[in-house]
């Protein structure tokens, strides 16, 4: 029990902190104020650290995404300002634009540094790193949102924090379920992954008009100046995939595992298939785990896999690079690909049929303009479209004449519309369904082709890492107007995403051997739903007020002791008198 010095008492309530009390002790043992300390100027306007201040706007985000404007009024409501040992007053915008303004001079120093730290400290191995961006979509103009000159100098020196201006928010390129008139900027993650998970490590923040192949360039010139890389091995996906991203990864001494192109796989496929041997992979889902371990009756899906030795022609320095080829056959996708076929073609010839039939019987729109503006919309731009070939045939005056009186409505027909179907071709694209394959510079004595695929599905964890951030850390809607702002707020977000993954990473790295698949699988969100409910108790004295931890339950008790966390009285005792008699 302890005190808390204030001018006015109260009557005694109840403050719930619910996941502060994982979330706090969290932040504290990953050092996040601390480090972020170390690279800022104190406030003098302010008496409380940019650290501290951004630490609480860090535990708000995992708490219940909060507008930065309601800062303050949440941090009196959920216990936050007990927490942090922090005036609530200032919590102002000002105070917070202030933090942020600071952490944009030094962001990638700050967040390489962070990563070094929570590596040591968790145990998170850095020798396998996945890439994977995102995007975060703007409304508004932004005027002061300006081009910026490249990450890597001309002199091959790394710009970054103070010397690398805001990426610019404007127009990407297009990107499903994005309007076009959509202003954005990509959000580079890194996330190192082993059996227990992953956490993101690191991030780069791409302007909305460059692609993933700049993105990866940039992003590993930044990683590489702040995170030591030793035998380390860079996963991404097709995006990425390049001759120079290759050349560069190998002059630093990584080595990579990276998807190709559809149609540069399907050819390489093509060329090799009757060559190849199959053997089935290890790899399972998590979906198809639980059909095995419970005899589901739904279909049991693998991947099979064939490699071969592979060399990459560099047109620059006239030189070959060897690498492995992976094809992977997916059974799921092939079955998938081919029920899509099967219906596409359906549509496609049920439509052909019916502009046959309508410049048949002389019907409205059945003119040779109209007739080909109609087969294009039949066919559409699928891959069924390959399958059909159609031409118009004039009428001559006798055959013409020998038709039937029109319709009501109708006109005598002058042209006849015939499609034919190639099966030939069908069977052609039928071959490839659910093939993909992945490139890899990691040689075989290090990773077999059953650990290189293991390997290179671990990209579902970025992936995943990208949703949480847009969902329980809602990196969208942003309403702050300077672009560096914005960019310092998606580093304090990917800040608590780290935080975030982290939680369930050790959680399970801590689980004994005895524990279930299913205590192996639990999330973050499983784990904070145990503490939506812990509360402080806020009594009134002649003094101040009290402020009395209830007794934790078993199941949070448990929870903490597996994190390696303190209790909230322990958290509280760093600062808090203790009640005397």
């Amino acid at each position: 029990m302890g005190f808390r010095w204030l001018a006015n008492t109260k009557a005694t309530r109840g403050c719930n902190i619910g996941n502060l009390a994982l979330t706090v002790p969290l932040l504290q043992r990953a050092g996040v104020a601390e480090i972020i300390d170390r690279h800022l100027q104190p406030d003098v306007r302010c008496k409380e650290s940019p650290g501290k201040v951004l630490a609480l706007l860090i535990a708000a985000r995992l708490h219940k995404p909060t507008a930065i404007s309601r800062i303050d009024q949440w941090a009196v409501e959920t216990g936050a300002d007990i927490m942090f040992d922090i005036d609530s007053d200032l919590l102002n915008d000002d105070r917070i634009g202030r933090a942020l303004d600071a952490l944009f001079e030094h962001r990638h120093s700050i967040l390489g540094n962070l990563a070094v730290e929570v590596a040591q400290k968790f145990d998170i191995p850095l020798g396998e790193l996945h890439f994977d961006p995102t995007h975060v979509t703007f409304y508004g103009k932004y005027e002061g949102s300006e081009s910026r000159p490249d990450v890597m100098a001309d002199d091959g020196d790394v710009r970054m924090d103070d010397r690398l201006a805001a990426a610019h928010i404007t127009q990407g390129r297009r990107i499903d379920g994005v309007r076009k008139i959509s202003k954005i900027v990509h959000v580079d993650l890194s996330f190192a992954a082993d059996e227990y998970g992953g956490v993101p490590v690191f991030a780069h923040v791409q302007s909305g008009n460059e692609n993933g192949m700049t993105g990866i360039a940039d992003h590993l010139a930044l990683f590489r100046k702040q995170i030591p890389i030793n035998k380390t091995v860079m996963i991404s996906d097709a995006g990425t995939f390049s001759i120079q991203h290759v050349k560069r990864s190998l002059a630093d001494g990584m080595n990579i595992i990276c998807a190709i192109p559809k149609t540069e796989a399907r050819n390489l496929y093509e060329k090799h298939v009757s060559s190849l041997c199959w053997s089935e992979a290890s790899y399972r889902s998590i979906e198809q785990q639980r059909r095995r371990d419970s005899g589901s009756s739904l279909p049991l899906e693998h991947h099979e896999l064939a490699e071969i030795q592979h060399e990459l022609y560099d047109r620059e320095t006239k030189s070959r690079i060897p690498c492995r080829l992976i094809f992977v056959l997916s059974t799921a996708g092939k079955k998938a690909a081919e029920e899509a076929r099967q219906k596409n073609v359906a549509r496609v010839h049920q439509k052909l049929e019916a502009l046959k039939q309508s410049v048949a019987k002389g019907c409205r729109n059945t003119d040779e303009r109209s007739i080909r503006r109609r087969a294009a919309a039949a066919l559409g731009n699928g891959q069924a479209s390959n399958y059909f070939t159609w031409q118009i045939i004039p009428l001559g005056d006798a055959e013409s004449a020998a038709l039937p009186m029109p319709r009501p409505g109708c006109r005598r027909p002058t042209h006849r519309f015939e499609y034919a179907y190639d099966a030939t071709v069908a069977d052609r694209d039928a071959m490839c369904d659910g093939i993909s394959a992945i490139l890899t510079t990691l040689p075989s004595e290090s990773s077999t082709t059953d650990e290189t695929f293991t390997k290179y599905k671990r990209q579902a964890y970025s992936e995943l890492a990208n949703h949480q951030l847009k969902a329980p850390i809602a990196i969208s809607p942003i309403f702050l107007h300077k672009p560096e702002r914005v960019e310092a707020l998606i580093f304090v977000l990917t800040i608590a995403l780290m935080i975030y993954y982290l939680v369930q990473h050790e959680y399970r790295r801590n689980l004994p051997s005895t524990a279930s698949t299913k205590q192996r699988r639990t999330t973050t969100e499983t784990l904070f739903r145990a503490f939506n409910v812990y509360v402080l108790i806020i009594s009134p004295s002649a003094l101040g007020e009290v402020i009395t931890p209830t007794r934790l339950r078993p199941k949070q008790r448990q929870i903490l002791q597996d994190l390696g966390l303190p209790p909230p009285a322990a958290v509280l005792s760093q600062y808090l008198p203790r009640q005397t008699n």
